[in-house]
């Protein structure tokens, strides 16, 4: 088939010497078209320090330093936050996962300071409430604290038949519940003890919904109870029930405004927020049978705990958030009466449908001290603390994300595997004496 020549006039190549077209620069790129700017994780990124996580400057009085680092304390974690709080450490984000009631025991022997070893489920929310109105001490009053609690089930040793012939645990030692002298401590066998729910109306209404005293921790606000949904529970004996795969996750507050920002732990694509039901896999440590993965608790540091916080008035830097609303079809920054009912110039209608919103970042609070956030003098990391730091999941997910981080665990084993996990960011490591 012979070469068809192709029609139209050729167009002549670009020389170094023509003159720029329209619109552009010689050496320059293309400018950007006029619309709708995508909300993106690169937009919401931190101006002041480079996201690099730095060498740590050293513990003691001066910490935490310029950089991410994470301190250890072995002992127990009521001793271990009084200790903190008489170094005047303040802390800004309390994540930790206690060990469940009557479930299993991390340390061997028998340590009556161990949280689970409980009697009943009142004596259970008595000691997680003694730990957090020790922790409250230290929290910032913009600071959040975020529990995990899973429940138990009333005369099976708390594993709801898992050590029956076909269960998960068939063969091993029983643990059995530690019952207490009253029958009605505990509800009817094979009934959940409702212990997660137990503890957020304490904390919501400052009373102990078991006793009617005053809860020590005093009244909260309870902001969400995140839902940890494992898409691939471990093989557990069912019965006469659904398999479990989830745990509660509370999150609460004593401020009004406390320091939140979600922006970064948003869809990168259309900036929806996150819902209060995380589908995440477990992937567990080798050395701890119970770790949470740490995507489950990285969106968490992120929004609750600053970047930034002062060190002389304990000021948290907050994101400075610009809303422009602009038209569906053009793209151009409109103002719209959303209570009118008078059509546009266009004969159109302005509806929800016909506008978004957009959320640009066009700067980050400072206080009266200074307003570089780069000065490592007036400005410091925000601090996670985990007063049962296990393997240390939390402290390192702090420092990966450029805070600081402390962790208290009861079991001394627990040493080596944080320091491992953090090496050179793992900055002082203190023992108390039991």
């Amino acid at each position: 088939m012979p070469h068809r020549r192709r029609r139209g006039r050729r167009r002549r190549r670009r020389r170094r010497d023509d003159p720029p077209r329209r619109g552009h620069q010689r050496g320059g790129r293309r400018p950007r078209r006029r619309g709708r700017r995508p909300v993106t994780a690169a937009n919401e990124t931190a101006p002041a320090t480079s996201d690099a996580v730095s060498p740590p400057a050293g513990a003691g009085p001066t910490w935490p330093g310029a950089g991410a680092s994470g301190r250890w304390i072995v002992g127990d974690a009521i001793d271990g936050i009084r200790r903190l709080a008489a170094e005047g450490v303040t802390v800004d984000l309390v994540l930790t996962s206690p060990p469940f009631l009557g479930l299993r025991s991390y340390i061997p022997g028998s340590d009556p300071r161990e949280i689970g070893r409980e009697t009943s489920p009142a004596e259970f929310v008595t000691r997680i409430l003694d730990v957090v109105a020790a922790a409250a001490d230290i929290l910032a009053p913009t600071g959040t604290i975020a529990v995990e609690l899973g429940d138990t089930y009333s005369g099976s040793g708390g594993a709801g038949g898992d050590y029956d012939t076909d269960g998960l645990f068939a063969g091993r030692p029983h643990w059995k519940q530690r019952r207490g002298d009253d029958p009605d401590a505990w509800p009817l066998p094979k009934s959940l003890a409702m212990v997660p729910e137990l503890v957020r109306v304490a904390l919501a209404y400052g009373v102990h919904p078991l006793t009617g005293e005053p809860s020590p921790a005093g009244r909260w606000r309870v902001r969400n109870v995140v839902r940890w949904v494992r898409p691939n529970p471990v093989p557990r004996a069912l019965g006469d029930k659904f398999k479990p795969a989830t745990s509660d996750m509370l999150i609460a507050t004593r401020a009004a405004d406390r320091w939140w920002d979600d922006i970064p732990v948003r869809d990168p694509a259309t900036g929806t927020a996150m819902t209060d039901a995380m589908i995440v896999a477990p992937e567990g440590h080798r050395d701890h049978p119970a770790a949470w993965p740490p995507k489950l608790i990285a969106p968490i540091v992120v929004a609750a705990c600053p970047r930034h916080v002062c060190r002389i008035c304990g000021t948290p830097s907050r994101r400075i958030v610009e809303r422009v609303r602009r038209d569906r079809r053009t793209g151009e920054p409109v103002t719209v009466d959303m209570n009118s009912r008078c059509g546009d110039p266009t004969g159109r209608y302005s509806t929800g449908f016909d506008v978004e919103v957009e959320r640009r970042t066009v700067g980050w609070s400072t206080c009266e001290h200074s307003d570089d956030l780069a000065d490592p003098d007036v400005w410091r990391p925000g601090i996670v603390l985990d007063p049962f730091a296990g393997s240390g999941t939390t402290v390192a997910v702090a420092v990966g994300n450029a805070r600081a981080g402390v962790g208290i665990d009861l079991d001394p084993r627990n040493e080596a595997h944080a320091a491992d996990r953090l090496g050179m960011f793992l900055v002082d490591t203190v023992r108390l004496d039991p």
